[in-house]
């Protein structure tokens, strides 16, 4: 069997953008991880957008999403996103800021002879936690087909001992029985 000559990489090889659900509980940066390996290896640069992180630029909300306890933080940034796609009517208003997210890199990575509307060659955007039909909906009206989907599953027993461990964790305690009902 020959030896099959290495593949060389189209250097403006396609932006390209991927979207992570999970439930609360499961380890999204082990797939983030994951997914920037993966990247690497095809010779992309990766760049994460925190969805929830996102709200920071608002007054409103910028304070409540720091919490000290990891619970209180958890429930924050839950309630913070709900609110924000009531007050703003949109489903999709988290997905709308990524994007703007996603510009201000573009304006940040040219200089001032590209425009920032032109794409980044191989770059991917890797969009954490997506957590609204809407969203998806959007991403992939505005982005095409170089936008992926990606689902992460961790069963629900395994989500809640995540969830225990680390709440006990952040409250340097190791009884992790007493936080489950929260």
């Amino acid at each position: 069997m020959k030896n099959k000559a290495p593949i060389v990489p189209d250097a403006s090889g396609p932006e390209l953008f991927f979207g992570l659900v999970g439930a609360v509980g499961t380890d999204l940066d082990l797939a983030v991880n994951a997914l920037q390996d993966a990247l690497r290896n095809a010779n992309y640069t990766s760049r994460v957008i925190k969805v929830i992180d996102q709200l920071k630029a608002f007054k409103k909300y910028s304070s409540r999403l720091e919490k000290p306890s990891i619970y209180d933080r958890y429930v924050a940034r839950m309630d913070a996103g709900d609110e924000f796609r009531k007050a703003s009517g949109l489903g999709h208003a988290l997905a709308l800021v990524s994007m703007i997210a996603i510009r201000e890199q573009h304006r940040k990575a040219y200089s001032p002879k590209r425009s920032p509307k032109q794409p980044i060659p191989r770059c991917a955007y890797i969009l954490k936690s997506l957590k609204h039909p809407a969203e998806v909906e959007t991403l992939r009206r505005v982005y095409g087909p170089n936008f992926y989907l990606i689902s992460a599953y961790t069963p629900r027993d395994i989500r809640v001992q995540n969830l225990v461990a680390r709440v006990a964790a952040s409250s340097s305690d190791s009884r992790t029985d007493k936080y489950r009902p929260d």
